[in-house]
């Protein structure tokens, strides 16, 4: 499926939007870009409340962002009021991680909700009504497959959390539906690079030191912090970790900050430390060698 597929399907599978918002076409009133006209035969007795959502893909390198998600909710004053699902939807969407077709995940956080209040007339739906309702804003946030060539420190650490936390979703790693809820006791890990540096180098060995992220992602900042401290306690108790192609990678510089935003930036960091093979072309003649 697609993002806006999945997000369709899992909002019409949430309780307030079954026994609350009007159908059509037999589905719950959630919409992709626009709603169809209300003279249309599909609806049923009742058009609101309903919802229309749309995505801007482009991304915010400042926000870190991959895009901007906004929820239009529309309900007359004769059933629901927008407050009570403002909440709701704000809740449903709190560190949902979803995998559309393709290698990325993606999660959405809150950003702003604005209050507006709508006139139609006979025009519209050939009675006059009064439409209240609410924007709200979400940051798309992107979880790419960062993983490259054996031996790669993601892949290493993906492994290595999967065994240290086996009911938690580890994101790139873990098979699981196209949409996770993550829970106290389950939480989503994400693991990322940010940079690659050559440490020194000697004849047969390249040695590089890399940037290591990991994100965890629970409801409660009690759990996180929890979740954080023991991924810190067992990074420091192995302090190595052994990659796929069997080398050693050194953990360095292991920080927790439980003040980050656990969704962009990942609250532990380290620097991991191993070593290529240097390969040379051909063979490196003896040049000057006398035999006695």
């Amino acid at each position: 499926m697609r993002l806006d597929e999945l997000i369709c399907s899992y909002f019409s599978q949430q309780d307030f939007v079954k026994e609350s918002f009007a159908t059509y076409a037999k589905a719950p009133a959630i919409f992709y870009q626009s709603a169809p006209d209300d003279k249309q035969p599909f609806w049923d007795d009742r058009q609101y409340p309903r919802a229309v959502f749309v995505i801007d893909t482009q991304a915010n390198a400042e926000r870190k962002t991959a895009g901007i998600m906004q929820i239009d909710l529309y309900c007359d004053l004769e059933h629901e009021e927008p407050e009570m699902f403002e909440s709701k939807i704000r809740e449903c969407l709190k560190d949902l991680i979803m995998q559309p077709d393709g290698d990325s995940c993606f999660a959405f956080a809150w950003s702003s909700t604005e209050m507006f209040e709508l006139e139609y007339g006979g025009k519209d739906r050939d009675v006059s009504a009064k439409i209240v309702g609410a924007t709200l804003r979400f940051d798309v946030l992107e979880y790419s497959n960062t993983a490259t060539m054996i031996p790669d420190p993601v892949i290493t650490v993906r492994n290595w959390l999967k065994n240290l936390v086996p009911d938690g979703f580890v994101i790139g790693a873990s098979k699981a539906d196209q949409i996770y809820k993550p829970s106290n006791e389950q939480p989503a890990l994400y693991v990322k690079t940010s940079s690659y540096d050559t440490d020194h180098l000697t004849f047969c060995l390249a040695w590089i030191r890399s940037k290591v992220s990991i994100h965890v992602i629970a409801p409660s900042a009690e759990a996180r912090t929890w979740w954080c401290r023991n991924i810190y306690t067992a990074l420091m108790c192995e302090g190595n970790l052994v990659m796929e192609d069997g080398c050693t990678m050194v953990i360095q510089s292991t920080t927790v900050d439980n003040a980050a935003d656990y969704l962009t930036t990942g609250q532990i960091s380290f620097e991991g430390l191993y070593a290529i093979p240097r390969y040379s072309e051909g063979n490196q003649p003896l040049n000057h060698v006398t035999m006695r």
